[in-house]
Order: structure tokens, then sequence, then C-alpha cells
């Protein structure tokens, strides 16, 4: 004796058992992997014009790089993606990391990671001639960005 399943019962329905099964739902989103960052590099009261700043995250291979303006300004990302499904269970994490790079030497610029949605915007203030101290159990290498907003 065959069993008659109801119209529609197949494939779609296996799929949505299995995505409830993962706690996802399908709600198409832009996930953000990194910001989009603005900021100025300077070099103790001078402005850096043309190092190469490259923002990376977590997650994706991704990465974007811009070259900083004449007066040191630069805006770079975010790197983002659509996603056709979200996670209904958990949080999601990121991180991401900003560098910026003049002549040989590559300087660390920001270092964000946390558990939750990764923020849309970001401005950082970068001096070269003054890096900022590693914080404990944060990271363990000085950076040169301080967040302005």
């Amino acid at each position: 004796m065959t069993r008659e399943h109801p119209p529609g019962f197949g494939r779609g329905m296996v799929a949505v058992v299995c995505l409830l099964a993962q706690a996802c739902a399908p709600i198409p989103h832009r996930h953000y992997f990194a910001p989009a960052i603005s900021g100025t590099v300077i070099d103790g009261d001078q402005s850096v014009s043309g190092a190469e700043v490259r923002l990376t995250a977590s997650f994706t291979t991704r990465d974007v790089r811009v070259m900083t303006a004449v007066d040191g300004q630069f805006g770079v990302g975010p790197i983002r993606e659509l996603r056709w499904f979200r996670a209904v269970l958990g949080d999601p994490i990121f991180g991401f990391r900003l560098e910026v790079k003049r002549g040989a030497r590559t300087y660390l610029g920001f270092v964000q990671s946390k558990v939750g949605d990764a923020p849309k915007n970001m401005k950082l203030a970068c001096d070269l001639s003054s890096p900022i101290p590693p914080v404990p159990r944060v990271g363990d290498e000085a950076t040169y960005c301080r967040l302005i907003q």
C-alpha cells in the first residue's frame, strides 16, 4: 500500500523542516561583516596623503582598500552581502580590522569583535605618531585609531 502525500509536500516541505531544525527563517537581509568607516589619518600635526587603508572582516575573504586624500581623509567599506536566511536563535558575531599602510610600514588602526550585529557606520581619527596601548583580554597589539562616532 502506498501512501499519498498532500499536494506541495516534497522538496519544499523538506527544506522548511531543515530550516526550522537549524533555527533559520527565510528573511532576506543585508549582512554586515564590517561597517562603512570614514576618518582622517595624520602623523603628529601633518595630514597623511596616499596611505592605503584596508578593511578586512572575519567570516569572509573579501576586503576593501582605499587611499587617503591630500588632507588625510578616507572612506572605506562596508563589507556586506545579501543573505536569504536569518538565524532566529542565538546572536550573530562579527569581527573586523582596519589597517593603514604608509610606505613599507603597516599600522593596526582599529579592531573590533563582538556578539551582535556589526555597526553600519563608524568614524575614526587615526594618528600614526600616537599608539593606543593594547587593552588586556581584548587585543595584544597597539592601535592607532580612536573611535569618534
